[in-house]
């Protein structure tokens, strides 16, 4: 637990960082799949003033929402020699564009970085949706309105590393039922990340007991 936002993108860009030169020293490329939340704009200008060799970077959105090359959300953009794998959805065929996209990702991620919600969401993921329970498929078009994506916890769990990331005072209630409640992906589908690290300042983690 850190104390304070800035502590908070400190910590967030350092684990990406490990992760990902972990990642090139054994392999030689990176695979992050990263969330595109406002509450991250800080810790991707972080991440992205880092000296890594961006040509080997490859970065996957979670979702068909998450906006990762725009400096007004993200930051992302200042990683110009990375490679950003865009997720569009085809309205006419969301299954098709859900599938395109499963085929690009690798076999294993070396990082999905997430970014938890009010509602216990992650990624698209939100409670009482289908997607939260298909076990088949890494990648599922969402219904309605048939236009976007996600990826689903089957991705989430084979990921390398999972680091699920919360800041602020209104996250508090679900970062308390995602690491304590009765498991249930289906009301809070940020338990699928459980046992992943998770990086939350001091008054998202308020209600956690001593020692967490």
């Amino acid at each position: 637990m850190v104390t304070g936002a800035d502590q908070f993108h400190v910590a967030v860009a350092d684990a990406m960082t490990a992760v990902t030169l972990r990642a090139l020293e054994g392999r030689g490329r990176a695979h992050l799949c990263l969330a595109g939340d406002p509450a991250l704009q800080g810790t991707y200008r972080r991440f992205a003033a880092g000296d890594l060799p961006w040509d080997r970077v490859e970065i996957y959105p979670t979702h068909s929402g998450a906006t990762l090359t725009e400096a007004s959300n993200t930051g992302l953009d200042a990683m110009r020699g990375a490679r950003v794998h865009a997720l569009e959805v085809s309205r006419s065929h969301p299954d098709a564009s859900a599938r395109e996209y499963d085929e690009r990702l690798p076999r294993t991620l070396d990082l999905v970085l997430l970014a938890l919600r009010s509602d216990g969401g992650v990624a698209g993921l939100q409670p009482e949706s289908p997607a939260v329970t298909d076990a088949r498929r890494r990648v599922v078009a969402l219904d309605p309105p048939g236009t976007a994506a996600t990826v689903t916890p089957r991705l989430i769990l084979a990921a390398a590393t999972t680091v699920v990331a919360a800041v602020g005072p209104d996250l508090a209630p679900a970062v308390s039922d995602a690491l304590r409640g009765p498991y249930d992906l289906r009301t809070c589908p940020a338990q699928v990340a459980r046992s992943g690290v998770w990086i939350v300042d001091r008054e998202a983690g308020r209600l956690l007991e001593d020692g967490e």
